[in-house]
């Protein structure tokens, strides 16, 4: 067939692509390259193109060309050719030209499709690695609705994605940290580009809380992801673990601040028993002295203070955070931290005026004060000086980024300085790894300053120590300033009346305590029915014939302890209230399971008119 007249001369000239066309029997006429051929160029002419082109590009092609005959229509088709350099892929748009003949203008698409493998091998690659992950991934939108979740949520949430998708990022969070976390994704979301730490809690399908460390970025204008992006570690195992570490670390402050509140109980012990002698021997002979039982009264509650601030160091809490000036925080530890100190370590407290208000636990931040305090003593043999100061300070976003993990702003900054003999760079560089320490073997557990850093960043604080050998050693710590305003003192009431009449049941197996207990009530006008043990109350109460208005009881007792009783008493008399009393501080019962949450409860030491205010605001409760 003869050639169509078509000028093809300059139409691919310098174009990378080649140009054929061939004849109805799809037999090569002519040709134009701008590429390189597949094969010398008196290969192709007057042959066809399956006897030219290796199968199956030359059948592909082939076909395609039968189509576009049929339908009269550019048919596009693609086709792989080898070269010794390696496989080359081309794009044919194949296009009837009439009489049966088509043309074919080839373009090579290698690095394009090299792209797309390489963008479906990374797309792949991406798929497994979320698939497999352990940590959690989750997309928002801007309104906080879940868009995508891994299938790791099954592990870390127990649900799958197709459940999460769709539910607000709020719906499983602890109601207690749904302001905080609402509050730090709004301010997210309109700070494009943004990344953001933070730590929460969770329910579990199974109902158990876990706490999560959650690094959410706003790639919303991101258009291949349009979403918030968090990377979620379920960090619930280190949270307890750290816990654990911190009681270990509380029970070894005890042991530290026992031997310097011995010499002050000691003290109180010596006045109680002399005065209470003197009082004995001015009764005999006629002339009771008042300004003895004073002094008796005055060591007593001195020696109920100490008792008070070891069980406060000692148990085991839930953190309270609460609003407080740090100044306060420092006038009340300054006499603990003076007996833990001892004599030859002189303490320089320098408090900042108009100090930024932070929220924190107050029982932490004495533990945080106790080990440091601690640690400065052994590093001053010798004696010497510790200085706490405390000042306002701004954190600039410059430092905030060479110091991953802090936020710029203002904070509230406590400094702990002490003259002792300093650490190496090398000690320092390990000051916060739990179980470090510098101190010889069997003198320290290597558990104060990782029990400070944890209770820093608790807070959501940051802490720096800098130490030289000589030179002493100066722990910064940084808790940020809070918005919130302190609560303001319940006003004090006026004294109530704590007589009454009605009949309890007292079982205490302590004589002195029951003996006291029972004067006083009796005092009041109550009437009084004493047991030493559960058995003996419970043949009292079988014995009473009218109602017992209050059970008063010990919480640890032999045999059946105190919780029991009242239950097998409530069983004959649901109507009695129950009113327990302990040498245990309230938390550390109450966590290991001896009390429910929620009781009523007086701690001992107590007096009888503390003792008659509980009783009364116990019946006359509703």
């Amino acid at each position: 067939m003869a050639s169509p007249e078509l000028d093809l001369a300059g139409l691919v000239s310098g174009f990378p692509a080649l140009l054929f066309i061939l004849d109805a029997e799809d037999r090569f006429l002519d040709f134009r390259a701008g590429e390189e051929l597949y094969a010398p160029p008196e290969v192709f002419l007057g042959r066809r193109a399956g006897e030219v082109l290796p199968p199956p590009a030359g059948t592909r092609l082939v076909e395609a060309m039968a189509r576009a005959r049929r339908s009269g229509r550019q048919v596009s088709v693609e086709y792989s050719l080898p070269f010794p350099d390696g496989e080359r892929h081309y794009e044919a748009r194949i296009q009837p030209l009439g009489s049966g003949a088509v043309s074919a203008l080839c373009i090579e698409v290698t690095a394009r499709r090299r792209a797309e493998e390489a963008l479906r091998l990374s797309e792949e690659r991406f798929r497994v690695l979320i698939e497999k992950a352990t940590d959690l991934v989750i997309v928002f939108d801007e309104r906080g609705a879940i868009t995508f979740a891994s299938p790791s949520s099954a592990d870390v949430l127990g649900f799958v994605p197709e459940e999460l998708v769709g539910t607000s990022h709020l719906s499983h969070v602890h109601p207690d940290d749904v302001t905080r976390v609402a509050n730090e994704f709004l301010a997210l979301v309109k700070e494009p580009g943004a990344s953001r730490r933070t730590e929460f809690r969770v329910r579990h399908r199974d109902g158990r809380w876990r706490h999560l460390q959650a690094e959410a970025r706003n790639l919303l204008r991101v258009p291949a992801v349009s979403g918030v992006v968090t990377n979620s570690r379920d960090i619930t195992e280190q949270r307890q673990l750290e816990q654990r570490l911190l009681h270990v670390q509380k029970l070894e402050g005890v042991g530290r601040l026992a031997g310097g509140v011995a010499h002050d109980f000691n003290n109180q012990l010596v006045a109680i028993l002399g005065y209470a002698q003197l009082l004995e021997e001015g009764i005999r002979a006629g002339r009771p002295s008042l300004d003895d039982l004073a002094e008796i009264r005055d060591a007593g509650e001195r020696a109920r203070d100490l008792t008070r601030q070891l069980l406060a160091v000692a148990r085991r809490q839930v953190v309270e955070p609460k609003v407080m000036d740090l100044n306060d925080v420092l006038r009340d530890a300054e006499r603990l931290l003076r007996r833990v100190l001892g004599e030859d370590v002189a303490l320089t407290v320098v408090p900042a005026a108009d100090l930024w208000p932070v929220k924190a636990d107050r029982t932490q931040i004495h533990q945080l004060l106790l080990n440091l305090a601690a640690n400065a003593r052994d590093a001053m043999p010798q004696g010497g000086t510790l200085t706490l100061e405390t000042s306002n300070a701004m954190l600039e976003p410059g430092y905030a980024e060479a110091h991953p993990g802090v936020q710029p702003g203002p904070y509230a900054l406590l400094v702990v300085s002490d003259s002792g003999v300093g650490m190496s760079p090398e000690a320092s560089a390990h000051l916060f790894e739990p179980f470090f320490t510098t101190k010889p073997a069997g003198e320290g557990a290597g558990l104060g300053l990782a029990t400070v850093y944890g209770i820093v960043k608790q807070a959501g604080g940051h802490v720096t120590v800098h130490s030289e050998p000589g030179r002493g050693t100066d722990v910064a710590i940084y808790l940020p300033r809070t918005e919130e305003v302190a609560a303001p003192p319940e006003p004090l009431p006026s004294p109530p009346d704590h007589r009454g009449s009605e009949t309890v049941l007292l079982v205490e197996d302590a004589p002195a305590v029951r003996e006291l207990a029972a004067r006083a009530l009796a005092e009041a006008g109550y009437r009084v029915l004493q047991a030493r043990n559960a058995r003996e109350a419970l043949q009292a109460a079988d014995a009473e014939k009218g109602p017992l208005h209050l059970l008063l009881t010990d919480v640890v007792m032999p045999e059946m302890g105190g919780q029991m009783l009242a239950r097998a008493l409530k069983q004959a008399r649901p109507a009695t209230r129950v009113l327990y009393v302990s040498g245990y501080a309230e938390d550390a019962i109450v966590h290991q399971g001896v009390l429910e949450p929620g009781v009523s409860f007086l701690g001992k030491p107590f007096t009888p008119t503390t003792l008659l205010e509980k009783v009364r605001q116990v019946l006359d409760a509703p």
